[in-house]
């Protein structure tokens, strides 16, 4: 179907692109879709022209990530063109480690695209909260990329802005490669075929990506292939281990002067045998870095770096930890709790150990606070644990007794007071509960959200 702007209002334009469905993951097949097939659920990302919701496939049930562009703002900045390449090198693509394009669909006023859920977050998310990954953490994330960076570059895909930003973790916390929209299809271009409002050429162009991670070859508006895409590769692994960017300076002009010369620094502490990879990815001359070429990618495994990893079941192994996790103690590890929108694995992990003497077979900790509990003239200090069961219990952690629960049902209603205070109203009685720390809508929202996932055909 043709993909057209409603034409009620004078800023109205076609714009040329089919946006056929696409089925992944098993889904039935169908024609066509709407948004009535979706039901909409909480905002997890925010762009200039489009924004993320977490949805629920109607006829079955699952999750995805729905992403809803706004077809006069796509217009209006001209990035047709962005929308068409990362459709057409989703549509292109099966691969674990890249984020799956279940379908597109529009209205009068959105386009629509059914991705992939990842619920584990940006790869960012954990450089900054938590700082350098260990060794073995680097390689085997840096191995999944590199896996999924093989698969694109053998279909002629180049990404072109590659940054952990736009890597982001499963539920299990495996790699999925995701926003394609500067990418460029490599074979097609250089036929100069129309995959926008204007080709794509492949020698020259307008600039694209991140200045922390963008190659030499870009910034002199020169021939642009896979060597754009491990430049990057090595900047990732810098920062994988370093929490820092290679390039540093007050300004993107100095940036770039300084990624032209190659002028970047290694701490004392920096892995020699990481060194030397990422030496060999960010050479000035693209030809010459280690991935270029028909063997490339088979010399690029074969480095000492990658050594012990076992490239062909990455899918099949559980990802080391982040270090910092486990170096976290009780009570830093619950209020790491707070910045993540989504449950988050290894906090979940370290949360389910720490309280499984009060835990079900099978059953995980959603959210957990000290707070204090009062009734009448009474107030108690308690640690109240929220379960995906669903359960809420207040415990005595230090001597190890659950003290009660807060029945769980259709009927429970929740006030909030203040940051800090909360009533929990159940059909039996008022539950009276302060949060220390100001936790409130966090409760507000882990409870709402437990209660329509698990008690939809519950009391």
């Amino acid at each position: 179907m043709s993909l057209i702007v409603a034409s009620t209002t004078s800023t109205s334009t076609a714009v040329n692109s089919q946006l056929h469905r696409h089925s992944v993951g098993g889904e039935p097949q169908r024609k066509s879709y709407s948004v009535e097939d979706f039901e909409m659920g909480e905002q997890i990302g925010e762009g200039a022209y489009s924004r993320v919701v977490i949805s629920t496939f109607k006829p079955t049930g699952k999750k995805y990530a729905l992403k809803i562009i706004k077809k006069q703002l796509i217009l209006k900045e001209n990035k047709t063109k962005t929308v068409k390449m990362e459709k057409q090198v989703l549509n292109m693509m099966d691969h674990d480690n890249i984020i799956k394009l279940f379908c597109t669909f529009q209205d009068a006023n959105h386009l629509y695209f059914a991705l992939e859920l990842a619920p584990g977050g940006e790869l960012y998310s954990y450089i900054k909260n938590y700082g350098p990954f260990s060794l073995e953490a680097s390689q085997f994330y840096t191995a999944e990329i590199v896996n999924a960076m093989e698969y694109m570059h053998t279909l002629g895909i180049i990404h072109r802005d590659l940054k952990p930003e736009n890597i982001i973790l499963s539920k299990d916390m495996h790699v999925k490669i995701t926003d394609f929209g500067t990418a460029k299809i490599q074979k097609a271009e250089e036929e100069e075929v129309m995959v926008g409002d204007s080709p794509l050429k492949s020698k020259k162009g307008t600039f694209c990506g991140t200045v922390q991670y963008v190659s030499p070859e870009i910034l002199k508006d020169e021939e642009c292939n896979e060597g754009a895409d491990l430049w990057a590769l090595g900047c990732i692994i810098y920062q994988l281990l370093t929490a820092a960017h290679p390039f540093k300076a007050d300004s993107e002009y100095l940036i770039f002067q300084k990624i032209l010369k190659r002028e970047f620094e290694y701490p004392p502490e920096f892995p020699y045998v990481a060194r030397d990879l990422v030496d060999k990815l960010i050479q000035l001359d693209a030809t010459q870095r280690l991935g270029v070429g028909s063997d490339g990618y088979k010399q690029l495994k074969a480095h000492p770096f990658f050594e012990g990893i076992d490239f062909s079941n990455l899918k099949n192994q559980t990802p080391p930890s982040i270090v910092p996790f486990a170096n976290l103690d009780s009570l830093e590890i619950e209020d790491k709790q707070d910045e993540f929108d989504e449950l988050n694995p290894f906090i979940v992990e370290k949360l389910n150990e720490k309280y499984s003497l009060f835990l079900l077979k099978n059953e995980s900790v959603v959210y957990t606070r000290k707070v204090v509990k009062r009734r009448k003239l009474t107030a108690k200090k308690r640690q109240l644990i929220l379960t995906d069961f669903p359960r809420l219990m207040y415990i005595d952690f230090d001597a190890r007794v659950c003290k009660g629960f807060i029945p769980l049902s259709k009927s429970v209603k929740l006030v909030k007071k203040s940051d800090k205070d909360m009533i929990i109203k159940t059909p039996g009685r008022d539950y009276i509960i302060e949060d220390v720390k100001g936790c409130v809508d966090k409760w507000i929202y882990w409870i709402e959200k437990i209660l329509a996932e698990k008690l939809t055909d519950k009391n």
